[in-house]
């Protein structure tokens, strides 16, 4: 039944109650895009041999709600975009949903916009590899328990929940990220987060943190003191916006092999000091623009082991910057490159 119904743009109401789906192995795409779907009847959808499920709801975005309780996905390994797009949708029943042969989980929630809550209390997902996008744009959502979820095969949790703007609360308490690169824009967008506890992440084999807590600017704290970033290679816009930090401790920070900072704590406006001393580089570091910018409170800043290219340009500071301040650096090499940015600045060298 792949693609059966794609695209009925002007369907509004189905009912399939009385389908035989005994030999049903495939619901790829199947009312993918039915624009004006308001709700669709699956009170016999059982299929017992359903293997697939991708974009099977993808962009039905008039479906306010859906009721899956009774499908059986024993045997489902691919539901990547299952819902993704549903924008109008308010809640999903998946009470019965078994996920135990789940490999792709992209994008599953991605843009269901109104959706409050989420029950994923039965999701089994030790054999998941990818969640990339999974709840990315769900507006709405103002917690998440994740607690259940065995992530240990998962490599990639890019923009996991990016756009989460309602986002207060999230439990990862039991996340497994010994195998995870790539944390691209993870939390990017979620301006409600106060607060969130990552000690359990194991990140020995961690590689790009870019954009991570881009816009969380109602983070008040962050501890990475766990964070193991001995192959980290680019940073940028890692705390980009995030104006509630008051304070950060990046002592544990191993930085021999980043090469790109751009915009790290760009927008950190409620940051009065950074303490950078224990950033060392295998290279001369050049990626580094706009790296304090409208970091407006910010009067100490020690970046002691820092070096720049000959060919340096980067411009690290902008007109926010407070007139007067004390930054320490590694040689005067490291002045003459930032003395024309922060004029006024009591210049010292690292002892």
């Amino acid at each position: 039944m792949n693609y059966m119904l794609k695209e009925c743009y002007s369907l509004k109401s189905l009912d399939l109650s009385n389908f035989n789906t005994n030999n049903l192995e495939e619901m790829n795409y199947m009312f993918s895009s039915c624009s004006k779907l308001t709700s669709i009847n699956l009170p016999r959808f059982k299929a017992n041999k359903l293997s697939q499920l991708r974009e099977a709801f993808k962009d039905c975005v008039s479906l306010i709600s859906l009721d899956l309780s009774n499908l059986n996905t024993s045997k489902i390994n691919i539901m990547d975009n299952l819902f993704s797009g549903c924008s109008s949708l308010i809640s999903i029943n998946l009470s019965n949903f078994n996920t135990e042969r789940v490999i792709n989980m992209n994008n599953i929630f991605y843009g269901c916009s109104s959706l409050i809550s989420l029950d994923l209390s039965n999701f089994n997902t030790e054999n998941v590899r990818y969640i990339n996008n999974m709840f990315s744009g769900c507006t709405s959502l103002t917690s998440l328990n994740l607690s259940n979820f065995n992530t240990e095969n998962v490599g990639n949790i890019d923009s996991l929940f990016y756009g989460c703007s309602s986002l207060i609360s999230i439990d990862l308490s039991n996340f497994n990220t010994k195998n995870v690169r790539n944390i691209n824009n993870m939390f990017y967008g979620c301006s409600s987060l106060i607060s969130i506890d990552l000690s359990n992440f194991n990140t020995e084999n961690l590689e790009i943190m870019t954009n991570m807590f881009y816009g969380c600017s109602s983070l008040i704290s962050i501890n990475l003191s766990s964070f193991n970033t001995s192959k980290l290679n680019i940073t940028d816009g890692l705390f980009f916006g995030c104006s509630s930090l008051t304070s950060l401790n990046l002592s544990n920070f191993n930085t021999l092999r980043v090469s790109n900072m751009n915009n790290m704590f760009n927008g950190c406006s409620s940051l009065t000091s950074i303490d950078l001393s224990n950033f060392k580089f295998n290279n001369p570091i050049s990626l580094v623009n706009y790296m304090f910018y409208d970091c407006s409170k910010l009067t100490y800043i020690d970046i002691s082991y820092f070096t720049f290219p000959s060919n340096f340009t980067s411009k690290l500071f902008d007109k926010n910057i407070p007139s007067k301040g004390i930054i320490v650096v590694n040689d005067e090499n490291v002045e003459n490159k930032i003395r024309s940015q922060i004029p006024n600045w009591e210049i010292k060298y690292k002892s």
